[in-house]
């Protein structure tokens, strides 16, 4: 049922983003919007993939790491919220329980845009799928 639903909630966003006529329409920030594929506009051979489960980095199309995410107001306080929460500013990723979790800021998200901050550095990614 709860995969049924955010499947539901998915497909709703999708259809309305579809349905913008904004030139650089913002996106929800929810995992709503950042589920799916992004390329980095630095190097093309280097993909993020987002699911509900994983956050996945592939180069030249060989999965490269696999780790859980969680959705986070912010990094500063690393208060986690519920992916299909209606705002959210960073995300933490983690590959065991017991490691450590990166919080990676998002620094700029449209519908088809995202940049991510991590240590001072920034990259951004189009969405390609």
């Amino acid at each position: 049922m709860k995969h049924l639903l955010l499947s539901l909630i998915m497909l709703t966003g999708f259809g309305l983003a579809a349905c913008s006529d904004a030139e650089n329409p913002t996106a929800s920030k929810s995992a709503v919007g950042l589920l799916g594929d992004w390329q980095s506009l630095d190097d093309v051979n280097y993909v993020l993939k987002f699911n509900t489960e994983n956050y996945r980095e592939f180069y030249e199309n060989e999965e490269m790491s696999r780790d859980q995410w969680q959705a986070v107001n912010n990094c500063d306080g690393r208060q986690s919220v519920d992916k299909a929460a209606p705002s959210y500013g960073g995300f933490l990723i983690w590959t065991r329980e017991t490691d450590d979790r990166i919080c990676y800021v998002i620094s700029d998200w449209t519908a088809d845009s995202v940049s991510f901050t991590y240590a001072g550095t920034t990259s951004s990614y189009t969405r390609v799928n």
